[in-house]
């Protein structure tokens, strides 16, 4: 397959899908992970992504098949492939020697003491503010946060799943 960027194998491998073009071996095994990683998105960003790329159904369509806009369609898509490219970076990885390349620092993720943190970060209720959060992480932890939208990302594209179960 030669050096390949990311980018260029998730649209290899949807337009092989789509194709049904395959040895059957080893796709099995590629479309088994890529199904496990589909299958832990959203349903709205799943939806979005096998309507787009699997059965090529232009935006509009989706749009009105979701009953949202253009643009909501589209969010869907980028951060499905944001979250796909995260769960299948390893396998990738491992079986095209292709890397993701360099993801933008998460200063939760990059902290010494990523589970404290993150404990933290999970205690926050729904009706509380963002303030007892930033204050215990540079308290306790000594982990500068700058906008609360960064423990949002976090938890919505780094969090340890070892964590959802605790």
């Amino acid at each position: 397959m030669g050096t390949m960027r990311y980018e260029e194998w998730m649209d290899w491998y949807c337009q092989k899908s789509s194709a049904g073009n395959s040895s059957q071996s080893q796709d099995n095994e590629l479309s088994q992970k890529v199904r496990e990683a589909l299958n832990r998105l959203e349903p709205s960003e799943r939806e979005a992504l096998e309507l787009f790329h699997f059965l090529a159904r232009p935006l509009d369509e989706i749009s009105a098949r979701m009953n949202l806009t253009r643009r909501g369609v589209e969010r869907r898509i980028r951060s499905g492939r944001l979250k796909l490219r995260r769960l299948l970076a390893g396998y990738v990885q491992t079986r095209y020697g292709i890397t993701t390349g360099p993801e933008k620092k998460c200063v939760i993720c990059d902290a010494e003491k990523r589970v404290e943190a993150e404990k933290i970060v999970l205690s926050k209720s729904p009706e509380e503010t963002w303030r007892r959060v930033l204050r215990e992480l540079r308290e306790k932890l000594n982990i500068n946060v700058r906008s609360p939208q960064t423990l949002v990302g976090h938890i919505k594209y780094h969090r340890l799943e070892s964590l959802d179960n605790q």
